[in-house]
C-alpha cells in the first residue's frame, strides 16, 4: 500500500502551544504559516497554526550533504520532552527504514519536496501491526510531500489528512480513532471484493470514526463503491462490529 501525502496532521486538543529555542542550528529555507481548523463533535471550531518561519531546521540527505543520512537519526537527535517546532527536510530518495516518532517528541514535521520523489519504505512486512513503516506516537506531528508504503493504522488521537493519495487492495485505512480525510483520493487495487475502510469502533458511545469530505474513490465497481458514497454507517469485516465512517 502507498500513501502519497500532501499533508497529515496528528494533534492533541490539549497541546497546541509552540515554544522555540536554538538547540538545533537554524538554516535558511522558505517556509510558511500553516493554518488549520477543526470541528469537534460538539460543533466547536478549533483553530491552530504552525509557524515554520521560526522552526528549527534539520536536513536529511542520503548523499551525505545534510545533517543526517537517515530519517530516524534526525528524529533521535530531537531532545526528549521537546517543546520546539522541528522541521525535518528530507531530500529526494527512497529511504528503507522503520521510522518511529516517540511520544516524548512532539512538534515534529517530516517534509519532502515532492511526494513522488521522497519515499519511505519499510524493510519488514510480516505484520503491519508490529512492523509499520512509520509509527507516530507523539502529538502535533505533521507529514507532507512524502510517500509512505504501508497500511494506515489510525490507532490513537486525532488525525487530519489533506490532498493525499492512498492505494492498496482492501481494508487499507483501519483502526479506531477520529480521523478526517479532506480532498483525498482512495484507490483500490483489489481484484475481488473488499472494503476501503475498517474502522474498529465497537460502541455508539465512542467518540471515534472516519470522515471523508470531498474525497475521490476509484478502482471499485459502482456496486462496490456505493456504500462508501451514500451511507453513513458501514458494516466492517467479520472481525469488526458495525463501523463509523462518513462519506460526503
Amino acid at each position: 500500500m502507498s500513501i502519497y501525502c500532501n499533508l497529515i496532521f496528528i494533534f492533541s486538543l490539549l497541546s497546541l502551544a509552540y515554544i522555540y529555542s536554538d538547540t538545533i542550528t537554524r538554516l535558511r529555507i522558505r517556509r510558511k504559516l500553516l493554518r488549520l481548523s477543526f470541528i469537534t463533535e460538539n460543533n466547536i471550531k478549533i483553530k491552530t497554526s504552525i509557524d515554520w518561519s521560526t522552526a528549527l531546521l534539520v536536513k536529511v540527505d542520503q548523499s551525505g550533504n545534510g545533517d543526517f543520512k537517515k530519517i530516524q537519526d534526525a528524529i533521535d537527535a530531537v531532545p526528549s520532552n521537546n517543546s520546539n517546532n522541528v522541521f525535518i527536510w528530507i531530500k529526494p530518495g527512497t529511504y528503507i527504514e522503520k521510522v518511529v516518532v516517540p511520544a516524548d517528541k512532539p512538534f515534529i514535521t517530516l517534509s519532502g519536496s515532492k511526494s513522488s520523489s521522497t519515499i519511505i519504505k519499510g524493510s519488514n512486512h510480516n505484520n503491519i501491526f508490529d512492523y509499520p513503516t512509520l509509527s507516530v506516537l507523539a502529538t502535533d506531528f505533521v507529514a507532507r510531500y512524502i510517500t509512505i508504503q504501508d497500511t494506515i493504522l489510525d490507532a490513537t488521537r486525532c488525525h487530519y489528512y489533506s490532498s493525499c493519495y492512498i492505494e492498496w487492495d482492501t481494508d487499507f485505512i483501519c483502526g479506531n480513532t477520529a480521523s478526517f480525510f479532506e480532498k483525498c483520493h482512495q484507490h483500490s487495487t483489489s481484484e475481488g471484493t473488499g472494503a476501503i475502510t475498517a474502522q474498529r469502533r465497537e460502541s455508539p458511545s465512542e467518540n471515534t470514526g472516519f470522515t471523508f469530505l470531498g474525497c475521490k474513490i476509484t478502482g471499485l465497481s459502482d456496486e462496490e463503491a456505493k456504500p462508501f458514497l451514500t451511507m453513513d454507517f458501514i458494516g466492517g469485516w467479520e472481525w469488526l462490529r458495525p463501523t463509523h465512517s462518513h462519506f460526503k
